[in-house]
């Protein structure tokens, strides 16, 4: 949707040669003194050129008018941004300079310009760039400066359309990194009945008082006479909760190269394998900001999951094993859990272990912090998970990730990071 064309603010103008107002005031006093003409006629050609050019200036300001339009409201990491800018001049005098000085905060990108126009005129053109980083950024808004020929006077105003942009995280494939299915992904197909509508039907029954129509099996209703109703069973795979460790404190390298840019792109790549195989995933953790998103399938979701995970950060004081346990109610029964975290302390997998013992399936990744220039790691990690049931997996930086953009995978229409983040039961 193109945005309208956008009239300035109340500008404001001063003075960029107060000494010409000085000289005025200097052959004034002299001409009053002196009373020589030649001084008045000075004194008559500065004060015509000062109103001249606080008029230009002033008609050149109320005259602009911008339209900016965002082409996409979202894009990954690596994605080209493009803006499209429109620039009028609604007024008869030329103006020789304007000055769009942009105030977007994301990394790598700025649509400042100068440009001049003619009478009448319309300049149009495109800014460009490419997002180098997952966040929610703003782009605007911007200042306007404009002048008159000589220097004397400068006017702004601010143009406040700013448009709130999105970079998701990058959607990638860990072709190494596979998750044992026997303490993943769930048991085999379930026996236990359910009065709740699932994708495994395993039978029909004669219809009871109560039954929701979606439940009347039709076709067997018009065998048999009588309405047959569906029976379903729990489904084998409730799904995973990927669980993310966003303590400051343990978190190390920069940029990408980073423990907080490698877990959020194997969470990204967790998500992605579970839409992939039909599979419902949930995100939970606790940085600047608590997320904790249910787990459900279909693509919408993933990109829910990649909503809250552009804007995720390393920011928080809560204690991975603190967060885990507080997190326990919230995470139902039967459910997988893949916890992620560069912490080389004991605690968060014995918190996992707990959590094992309430009818979760949990396993680790751990992010291997000295290869990160970060603290040293403790060995004992992994053979306490061997010796528990618990699989830890260690990722070191340099692990591979493939990135890829699946054709047909487009973000949800509408879809904003602020509405994903839910309070949480359990939580504080």
């Amino acid at each position: 949707m193109q945005q309208p064309t956008i009239r300035p603010a109340e500008p404001t103008i001063a003075v960029q040669r107060p000494a010409i107002l000085i000289m005025m005031g200097v052959l004034f006093v002299l001409a009053l003194v002196t009373t020589s003409a030649i001084l008045y006629w000075f004194f008559y050609v500065i004060g015509a050129l000062i109103a001249l050019s606080y008029f230009w200036t002033r008609a050149a300001i109320n005259n602009i008018r911008i339209r900016r339009i965002l082409t996409s409201k979202s894009a990954t990491t690596g994605d080209e941004i493009r803006e499209e800018f429109y620039l009028t001049n609604r007024g008869r005098l030329p103006i020789l300079l304007v000055e769009l000085d942009d105030h977007s905060n994301l990394p790598g990108y700025t649509a400042s310009v100068a440009e001049n126009l003619d009478a009448r005129q319309t300049k149009r053109w495109f800014s460009t760039g490419t997002a180098l980083r997952r966040g929610l950024f703003q782009l605007g808004p911007m200042t306007v400066r404009t002048g008159d020929p000589f220097g004397i006077f400068a006017a702004e105003f601010g143009f406040p359309q700013a448009n709130t942009f999105v970079v998701y995280p990058p959607i990638s494939v860990m072709p190494d990194f596979q998750i044992p299915a026997g303490s993943q992904f769930g048991n085999t197909r379930s026996l236990q009945r359910t009065q709740q509508i699932t994708s495994d039907a395993s039978g029909i029954r004669e219809y009871v008082a109560g039954d929701a129509y979606k439940r009347i099996h039709w076709l067997s209703t018009a065998r048999t006479g009588r309405l047959m109703s569906k029976e379903f069973d729990l489904e084998p795979t409730a799904g995973v909760w990927i669980i993310l460790d966003m303590q400051r404190s343990v978190h190390a390298g920069s940029g990408d190269e980073s423990t907080e840019e490698y877990a959020v792109k194997i969470a990204s790549a967790l998500a992605y394998q579970q839409v992939r195989e039909g599979k419902a995933v949930g995100l939970a953790a606790r940085g600047r900001d608590r997320v904790l998103l249910e787990p459900q399938k279909g693509t919408g979701q993933l990109w829910k999951v990649l909503e809250n995970l552009a804007i995720v950060t390393a920011a928080g004081a809560t204690p991975f094993p603190d967060f885990l346990r507080k997190l326990a109610p919230a995470l139902g029964r039967g459910m997988s859990i893949v916890a992620i975290s560069p912490s080389a302390d004991a605690a968060w997998p014995a918190a996992l272990l707990q959590l094992g013992q309430r009818g979760l399936y949990p396993g680790g990744i751990l992010l291997d912090a000295p290869s990160f220039n970060g603290a040293a790691s403790d060995t004992t990690l992994q053979s306490f998970g061997a010796t528990n049931g618990i699989p830890i997996h260690t990722v070191a930086q340099g692990a591979r990730f493939d990135t890829i953009r699946p054709a047909g995978l487009q973000p949800v229409p509408g879809a904003n990071p602020e509405f994903s983040l839910s309070s949480g039961r359990g939580l504080r």
